[in-house]
């Protein structure tokens, strides 16, 4: 497994944290979508089924050690961090698949199969200005500042 650097340029420690709740409300959510009964089960969208069971399994500890960085760095009273990860260069897809599944988490936010409300736009450009930088770098490009990035760029 061939490791490599992803650089996070001035991630907004606040708005990360509020990211990250809201994560933590949808997986939460998930939980009891999985343990529902067969009757409620029957009446969830199968899709919604599948993400449940794609990001329960593959993507829960995504963000463990970094949320860790993050708590040290809210403790210091920082505003924002530079995060330095070695991952491995298979993340790339995985970076890509799960901005892919949380966009289609958030469509059903929106259309009421959650309860919880979808991304608002703050925290929806934090997430994917930071899964785009996985699948940027490993692609080899630079890394991109979080103030320096733009929704309006061209997706990854």
């Amino acid at each position: 497994m061939t490791m490599r650097r992803v650089v996070l340029r001035d991630l907004p420690v606040e708005l990360y944290m509020r990211t990250r709740e809201r994560a933590e409300a949808l997986l939460r959510e998930f939980a009891i979508v999985a343990e529902s009964d067969p009757d409620e089960r029957e009446s969830t969208p199968g899709r919604l089924l599948e993400l449940v069971e794609e990001l329960r399994s593959r993507y829960s500890g995504f963000t463990d050690d970094i949320q860790l960085r993050i708590e040290d760095a809210l403790g210091r009273g920082e505003q924002s961090i530079d995060l330095e990860l070695d991952v491995p260069e298979e993340l790339r897809d995985d970076a890509a698949r799960l901005a892919a599944l949380l966009d289609e988490v958030d469509d059903f936010c929106r259309n009421g199969a959650l309860l919880t409300l979808a991304a608002p736009p703050p925290l929806r450009n934090l997430r994917t200005w930071y899964l785009r930088e996985f699948v940027r770098q490993l692609d080899g490009a630079p890394p991109t500042p979080w103030p320096d990035w733009s929704p309006d760029q061209s997706a990854a």
